[in-house]
């Protein structure tokens, strides 16, 4: 048996890696430049309480909640299939 966490999932993802894996399954390239765009360019912060962090901005990652979350992810887990190997 194998069990998998995918609690951090989004969190641990490579921008560059990820853009590298678009380009293996042929997304075009002016996706892949505007998907550049959404991922890059971020800043976020934690609230806790009337407490705010300091802004940062993140180096990977994929934002979560979104539709085009998802998708990215299954770029990445693409490889983990054995029918994407051929």
């Amino acid at each position: 048996m194998f069990f998998a966490d995918y609690s951090k999932d989004s969190d641990l993802i490579d921008h560059s890696i990820l853009l590298r894996e678009l380009a293996f399954v042929n997304i075009d390239t002016v996706l892949i430049n505007w998907i550049r765009a959404f991922l890059t360019g971020r800043s976020q912060a934690v609230r806790i309480g009337n407490s705010l962090s300091d802004w940062k901005s993140p180096r990977g990652g994929i934002p979560q909640r979104t539709k085009l979350g998802v998708v990215l992810f299954a770029v990445m887990t693409n490889k983990l299939c054995p029918a994407s190997q051929k």
